[in-house]
């Protein structure tokens, strides 16, 4: 119920579903401590009631529901990763984009963080579907964080990385082909001042426009 008061646009009612959630799961959790899918629900509650402080764009009310969810779905994940690492994974990723933006040593590890499990589930369970489609939207999001920070080594690392990954999507080939050449061309553009990276923009930049036609057409 919460998830269609987020689609719908409507903070206030999320909130008071998700707090219900959450209030459920915690008593499940307190008769049974043991059982993972108790704890998945927790885990999943507290993410639904992050995501609506973050609908009513309250990120300090959102971080600790993100922060919270992180600590029980790792105990989730660690012993049922196929079931369980993919909302790890994105939790990790809302704790680390609801920080505050001066905190960007803690975002950009929040962000690496969230790119371990993943990777690992790859590496371990290559049939779930969209594990890459997982990775190259982390990817672009920490590309961006460097980018900010003007660390664009780090930057042009793991976006190497996702035009690898990105032939795998399970969705929206063209659309997430056309976010990893655009922040190349982005990444490239301001660090025009290094040898061969403005005409290295350029090439970047006319691949997210080809891209971007495919994914239209």
């Amino acid at each position: 119920i919460s998830q269609v008061h987020w689609l719908l646009g409507e903070p206030t009612r999320a909130g008071r579903a998700a707090d219900a959630a959450v209030s459920e799961a915690e008593a499940l959790v307190a008769g049974q401590p043991g059982s993972l899918t108790y704890r998945g629900m927790l885990g999943e509650s507290l993410r639904r009631q992050g995501s609506a402080f973050m609908l009513a764009a309250n990120h300090t009310q959102a971080q600790p529901r993100f922060a919270a969810a992180v600590v029980e779905l790792a105990v989730c994940a660690a012993a049922a990763p196929a079931a369980h690492g993919r909302a790890h994974a994105a939790a990790l990723r809302e704790a680390a984009q609801t920080l505050p933006l001066q905190r960007t040593d803690l975002r950009l590890a929040g962000l690496r963080a969230r790119l371990q499990p993943l990777e690992q589930l790859r590496a371990v369970e290559p049939e779930i579907d969209a594990l890459a489609d997982d990775f190259v939207d982390t990817a672009c999001v920490l590309a961006e964080e460097y980018r900010q920070a003007r660390r664009f080594d780090e930057a042009f690392a793991i976006l190497a990385q996702a035009e690898v990954v990105v032939e795998n999507v399970t969705s929206q080939r063209h659309g997430r082909t056309n976010q990893v050449c655009n922040l190349l061309g982005k990444v490239a553009w301001d660090a025009r001042e290094q040898p061969g990276r403005r005409e290295e923009a350029l090439g970047h930049m006319q691949r997210a426009v080809q891209a971007a036609a495919a994914w239209h057409d």
